[in-house]
């Protein structure tokens, strides 16, 4: 059984923790064996099982370990076993603005074989480019208090995720190359150009910055997916019904290889899989 670790990185209320404890869900319907660690997925997972929103993480209150170790299944019939170390997408902001990572998990990227990277393109926590002639008569009534976090733009900060990543993540013999999944959270909330044009043609129009940096010269193959953790929205009462009966499920939108629209296809740990170089 082939070994690899996998980081997950995102801002917050970028997804990863409903994504996380989807997969679990689903592989645990799957008869797949226990994992390890595996506290921190049921606590995220008992809201769900409910038709409810996981509560955001907080992280003073966080465990101090809450990397979740589990086998995910191959299309080709075997097993990888997955070491998926969780980090609060606080954490991830205050990299972004110090230029500085805590030295664990320094390591854990350089010993990574890949990332899934999550961005929500409409969520109340991104931060948009400041409006320069509001921002004029701002500046007009005198200086402010020092810049915060939320100060950076959202594609400012995706972009040195990036880079972040581009640098230290581990060069895998097998692969050759480190592969970083970039995941479109909350999919089924888009409207429908959203949806038409692809995840990678949405963060383009969306993000500029950041899809232009996709497309640059990196060290990482970076492929782009649209996800919905759950399959819809549980403010819907006729969706949360089918959900609860076990009749709604998450998917994931992919890339075309053939250079054809998107695919869909209702398997969460497709973005997993092509990371860790099983290409479905």
């Amino acid at each position: 059984m082939t070994t690899g670790s996998v980081t997950l990185v995102g801002l917050p209320d970028s997804g990863k923790t409903v994504y996380l404890c989807s997969l679990w869900s689903r592989l645990m319907a799957a008869g797949t064996e226990l994992p390890q660690n595996i506290g921190y997925v049921e606590e995220g997972l008992r809201p769900l099982m409910k038709g409810e929103w996981p509560q955001r993480t907080n992280p003073a209150e966080s465990p101090s370990d809450t990397a979740f170790d589990c086998p995910v299944p191959t299309p080709d019939g075997s097993r990888v076993t997955l070491s998926v170390p969780d980090v609060e997408g606080e954490m991830w902001r205050t990299a972004v603005k110090d230029f500085q990572i805590p030295e664990t998990w320094m390591r854990q990227l350089q010993t990574s074989v890949g990332a899934l990277v999550f961005v929500r393109v409409h969520s109340d926590e991104n931060v948009e480019y400041p409006d320069w002639v509001t921002s004029r008569k701002l500046l007009s009534a005198g200086p402010r208090s020092g810049p915060t976090n939320r100060d950076i733009p959202t594609a400012d900060q995706m972009c040195e995720l990036l880079t972040l990543l581009d640098d230290h993540l581990h060069t895998s013999v097998g692969l050759g190359r480190p592969r970083v999944g970039v995941l479109v959270t909350a999919w089924d909330l888009l409207h429908s150009e959203d949806v038409d044009c692809g995840p990678r043609e949405l963060l383009k129009r969306e993000f500029p910055l950041f899809g232009g940096r996709l497309e640059d010269n990196l060290r990482a193959d970076v492929r782009v997916f649209g996800v919905s953790s759950i399959g819809g929205d549980f403010a819907e009462p006729r969706f949360r019904q089918r959900y609860l009966s076990g009749q709604e499920q998450g998917y994931v939108v992919g890339e075309s290889s053939g250079g054809g629209g998107p695919t869909e296809k209702a398997d969460l740990a497709l973005p997993v899989q092509w990371v860790m170089g099983l290409d479905a």
